[in-house]
C-alpha cells in the first residue's frame, strides 16, 4: 500500500512512519551559493557514505531534492534513533566531507518532531571549521570571516579530488 505523505516536509515523512526514524542530511555551508556542481559531488560523496553505513535496513522512504537553499536527502528507516545517530556521528567525524553535511537524526514523540543531539548521546559538539571551539559559538561570534571559512572549504573540496 502506498502511504500519502502530502507535502513533503520531515513532519509529513514521520507522521507517516511514527516507528520509524528520519536520516535529514543537508550542506553546512556558510554564504548564498548552496548548489554547484562541486557541492553536489561532495553531497553525493557522503550520502554514499551514509547508504553504506545504513545498508543492512531496507528504507521506507528515500528521497533526494535540489532547492534553491540547498540539496536534501531525507532517509526514513526501521532503525532505533540512537544507533544512527551514532552512526552519523561517526561520518560527521572520520569522512573527509563531513564536516560539510549535517546528518540529523529526528523521531516523532507526543505529536512532534523531535532530534537526537550529540548531548543526548554523550558527545561533545562540533567543532568549528577553522578553530577547536564549538561550531555555535564561533558561528554566533562570528569568530572568523566569511572568505576565510570559504577558503577552508575550497580546500577541503580540493583534498577529495587528489
Amino acid at each position: 500500500m502506498q502511504k500519502k505523505y502530502g507535502r513533503i516536509s520531515k513532519k509529513n515523512l514521520l507522521k507517516a512512519n511514527p516507528q520509524a526514524v528520519l536520516l535529514s542530511a543537508t550542506m553546512n555551508i556558510p554564504g548564498p551559493v548552496k548548489t554547484s556542481e562541486e557541492i553536489a559531488q561532495v553531497f553525493h560523496v557522503m550520502i554514499d557514505a551514509v547508504e553504506k553505513s545504513v545498508s543492512e535496513v531496507r528504507p521506507l522512504v528515500h528521497l533526494y531534492r535540489k532547492k534553491k537553499t540547498g540539496y536534501e536527502y531525507f532517509l526514513v528507516l526501521p532503525l532505533g534513533k540512537e544507533t544512527l545517530k551514532k552512526r552519523m556521528i561517526e561520518l560527521e567525524e572520520t569522512c573527509l566531507f563531513g564536516r560539510l553535511v549535517d546528518l540529523d537524526v529526528l523521531f516523532w514523540e507526543e505529536g512532534q518532531l523531535q532530534p537526537v543531539s550529540r548531548d543526548m548521546l554523550g558527545y561533545k559538539q562540533r567543532t568549528c571549521f577553522i578553530c577547536s571551539e564549538e561550531a555555535k559559538v564561533c558561528s554566533r561570534q562570528q569568530k572568523h570571516p566569511f572568505q576565510e571559512i570559504r577558503n577552508h572549504i575550497q580546500q577541503l573540496v580540493e583534498k577529495g579530488r587528489e
